[in-house]
C-alpha cells in the first residue's frame, strides 16, 4: 500500500498512521497457531486502546502500545475501531 491508500475500520472510519484504535476481540486466524503465552498476551487486549503504527502492502493495520514506535501485531482494518479523541 501506499503512505496514501486509505483502509478503513470496521465502522467505515479511515485508520490514519499514529491514531487510537480499540481492539474489540482478537480473532482466532490471529492466535490460532501461538504457544498459549502469547496468545493470553493478546487476548489482554482486548477491548484496550492500541497506537496505530503501520499500515503494511497487505492492507494489514500494526499495532503497539504509545511508548512502542513500531508494531507488536496486526489486525484486519475490519477488526478494529478508530477512536476520536
Amino acid at each position: 500500500m501506499t503512505p496514501d491508500s486509505m483502509v478503513k475500520d470496521a465502522n467505515g472510519k479511515v485508520i490514519p498512521i499514529g491514531s487510537l484504535v480499540r481492539v474489540p476481540k482478537i480473532p482466532d486466524w490471529l492466535t490460532h497457531e501461538l504457544p498459549l503465552e502469547d496468545t493470553e498476551r493478546l487476548k489482554k487486549v482486548e477491548g484496550s486502546l492500541l497506537r496505530v503504527t503501520e499500515v503494511d502492502n497487505f492492507g494489514y493495520v500494526w499495532l503497539g502500545a504509545d511508548d512502542e514506535s513500531t508494531g507488536w501485531f496486526c489486525l484486519k482494518p475490519n477488526e478494529v475501531e478508530v477512536i476520536e479523541v
